[in-house]
């Protein structure tokens, strides 16, 4: 068993614990500093309780180095020098470790962050979109309603083309001031409008034959004078017609839903 001599110079670990000292409340403060930044972002929990779980595994082993070192100082030699820096040198590679992978962490939780902040975005202004496009169709069925509701209110009468008939049948709707023209035909629903008898005249003339075409002449209120004179010509070109008179409130070409008839 190896003495002491009573002549040699004690050696003393005071400067070395120091160190160990301060590199420890370091490494504890960067641990708080990092706890209490990853506890800002609670959508990252999971990796703060992993980074959390890695300063535990460190303070362990740094507590191990340290018993390490007091049992070396109570044990000491010649040669507790060399031990001792290696247990640096231990020390900071695990602190360079512990950095790196505080490092990384904070890393992935900026880039989950920035790919919420751009999915919420999207999801966003696909929301908008979506409420633009609720608030026109509810402005269309407002509107549709409006126009069911005065069509409703009117007596309007209905026509039907009867099977065989191969003639294209028009609706002509005389009034004092206006000739309202239109197909009897489910598909064809443009109505057109003539201030007067000459334009309606030309229109037939360019567009109508008189083996294609039949005329239903219905008479309102107040003119009587304009019927003759267009019934006068539609025969006087070879067109079949028919013609009857509209009660007051009646109508049978609507220029607001641009339908004559139809079934």
């Amino acid at each position: 068993m190896w003495h002491r001599r009573r002549n040699a110079q004690a050696v003393s670990f005071f400067a070395f614990q120091d160190i160990i000292m301060c590199v420890t409340g370091i490494m504890t403060l960067c641990s708080l500093l990092l706890a209490l930044s990853l506890l800002r972002t609670p959508r990252d929990a999971d990796q703060y309780h992993k980074l959390r779980r890695a300063v535990a595994e460190h303070r362990a082993e740094v507590l191990r180095l340290r018993q390490r070192l007091e049992a070396a100082t109570a044990t000491t030699d010649l040669d507790s020098s060399e031990r001792n820096e290696a247990l640096l040198r231990e020390l900071e590679a695990k602190n360079a470790a512990l950095r790196q992978r505080r490092d990384e962490l904070l890393r992935s939780v900026e880039r989950s962050a920035r790919v919420a902040q751009a999915e919420q975005a999207r999801l966003s202004a696909e929301r908008a979109k979506l409420e633009g496009q609720i608030q026109h169709l509810t402005q269309q069925k407002q509107a549709l309603e409006k126009r069911i509701e005065r069509w409703q209110s009117k007596k309007r009468l209905r026509f039907r083309v009867q099977r065989g008939f191969n003639k294209r049948a028009w609706v002509i709707q005389i009034e004092p001031r206006t000739l309202l023209v239109a197909r009897i035909d489910r598909h064809q629903r443009t109505v057109r409008r003539f201030t007067d008898l000459p334009h309606l005249t030309a229109w037939v003339s360019a567009g109508c034959e008189p083996d294609s075409d039949y005329f239903l002449l219905l008479v309102g209120q107040d003119a009587v004078r304009t019927f003759r004179e267009l019934r006068r010509w539609l025969l006087s070109k070879g067109y079949d017609i028919g013609y009857d008179l509209l009660l007051p409130g009646e109508t049978a070409v609507d220029p607001d839903w641009d339908l004559a008839g139809g079934p």
